[in-house]
């Protein structure tokens, strides 16, 4: 959260071209998706283990999505 807002006073156009936006964007994506799944995983596991095996399927998307963005990070041109 504190990139983006340092990014908006800067008034820099074009935060989409920078390698740094789009790692925070997908580190930023896979917290959020996340953290309901870490944070009730146990309980879930304990009281019904075939949906808690199913749910582990929303964070294996997650973190595909991360490392998309993070080789799309790779591919950015360099700014001067």
């Amino acid at each position: 959260m504190q990139y983006y807002l340092s990014q908006l006073r800067q008034n820099e156009e074009g935060i989409s071209e920078d390698a740094d936006f789009w790692v925070v964007t997908g580190l930023s994506i896979f917290v959020v998706i996340n953290f309901f799944l870490f944070l009730f995983y146990v309980p879930m596991i304990t009281e019904n283990p075939a949906l808690a095996d199913k749910m582990w399927d929303i964070h294996n998307v997650a973190y595909i999505i991360f490392c998309i963005l993070i080789a799309k990070a790779f591919y950015v041109p360099a700014r001067n």
